[in-house]
């Protein structure tokens, strides 16, 4: 490898590990110590190359401490560039940015959901294989506030502007949450008009529309206790 080579991938049988930052490669380098794992890097950005390298080993690392050559289990010092974006291009960047979250948390929300229907059509047949993979699925694309708290501590020594970064992602999924149509959120509550005014061709009476709304924010209360046992479990 060479000064400015850019480091995508390292790869330990069927674990991959995409790098997108230094923090990640010393990571992945840690828990692979010892092993000759696959190493994919772009030279002169824009030629990628894959070798095998073997990783120096936890022991060998911490004996190198106490030399006057100190060295890691890859052998290399990462860093990382910062991109800034002139004002004019800037509102362009962030836009399509804001684009690609949506998508992301569209997929991520259809992937959960489906992963909750496994898991009841899994309980309802008794299809234990069904129920753990809907289970699984379900679980890896939602958190709540611990989840949020695990996340922000994490990044926490990654500086000010990325814990910035980790804020506005959060708050662009709450006003995508925000828009689905359940009656207790803001989409819910615009279907509700929509279906009151063009099926039915008169308002909801209040009572109607207070049992609705009670409901569907008693199921929301309850999947925030599941959430937050789960967060639990994953994090604590």
């Amino acid at each position: 490898m060479a000064p400015r080579d850019i480091i995508l991938q390292v790869k330990s049988g069927d674990d991959v590990r995409q790098i997108k930052s230094a923090p990640q490669l010393k990571a992945a380098t840690q828990d692979f110590a010892g092993q000759t794992v696959v190493l994919t890097y772009k030279h002169n950005n824009n030629q990628t190359i894959t070798k095998k390298v073997t990783l120096r080993s936890a022991a060998e690392v911490e004996a190198s401490l106490d030399t006057d050559n100190p060295k890691g289990n890859l052998g290399v010092s990462p860093t990382e560039l910062q991109i800034r974006r002139s004002t004019w291009s800037a509102p362009v960047v962030a836009l399509g940015f804001t684009e690609q979250l949506f998508e992301l948390t569209l997929k991520g929300l259809g992937n959960a959901f489906s992963g909750l229907g496994s898991l009841i059509a899994g309980a309802v047949t008794g299809n234990e294989q069904a129920r753990a993979n809907g289970s699984a699925r379900a679980t890896e694309q939602i958190g709540g506030p611990v989840a949020i708290g695990a996340i922000l501590w994490g990044s926490g020594t990654l500086g000010i502007l990325f814990v910035l970064m980790i804020i506005a992602i959060i708050s662009l999924t709450l006003a995508l949450i925000n828009a689905l149509p359940i009656p207790a959120l803001d989409g819910g509550r615009l279907t509700l008009i929509l279906f009151s005014r063009l099926l039915l061709r008169r308002p909801l009476s209040r009572s109607v529309e207070e049992r609705i709304v009670g409901a569907s924010m008693a199921l929301i209360l309850g999947l925030l206790v599941l959430i937050t046992i789960v967060d639990v479990k994953r994090f604590l």
